[in-house]
């Protein structure tokens, strides 16, 4: 796990590769003192094991998950009411804050950033093939096979920039 630190003049700010997650994120004050502006874990290796979601992170569905579908922001809405206990606020294990990501650039100075990446294959299914006779490179008759679907690659960005006393996600 990679911890980057970004700084300017009003802002230190902390990012792990881990889940894009802003682990710190300080507001500089006078006299040397710092005020701490996000609650996050003490170690980096904490967050793998997370479950409150700690430290400011990103996601795509924004508990709009409910018994493996997506959910419309209408129908998230209806769902919170009825069946709170099935959406998963920010996507589970499968969301962005519990991933690997990519650092593609970082900054330093008065507009310090950082750009993060990450990569994900969506689509794809795999269904067990019966095994009624033995192929050739079987090492058993009892070997699975998988028959893989048709996928799509979708590489999501985000950029932290601190510009005076402002963080910019985009």
């Amino acid at each position: 796990m990679e911890v980057y630190h970004l700084e300017n003049d009003f802002l230190k700010m902390e990012v792990l590769n881990y889940g894009a997650i802003i682990k710190r994120l300080r507001l500089k004050i006078n006299h040397g003192e710092d005020q701490e502006l996000v609650v996050g874990l003490k170690n980096p290796e904490d967050y793998l094991n997370d479950t409150w979601f700690l430290g400011a992170c990103l996601g795509p569905f924004a508990g709009r998950i409910q018994e493996d579908k997506i959910l419309e922001t209408s129908q998230a809405t209806e769902a919170s009411h009825d069946k709170a206990h099935h959406i998963l606020l920010h996507g589970g294990d499968q969301s962005y804050a519990k991933q690997f990501w990519t650092m593609e650039n970082i900054q330093s100075g008065p507009a310090a950033s950082i750009c993060l990446s990450y990569t994900q294959i969506v689509g794809t299914k795999h269904e067990a093939l019966e095994n009624k006779k033995t192929p050739l490179n079987a090492k058993s008759e009892t070997d699975v096979y998988l028959k893989s679907h048709e996928s799509t690659t979708i590489k999501t960005f985000v950029t932290y920039s601190l510009v005076n006393s402002e963080l910019r996600i985009t």
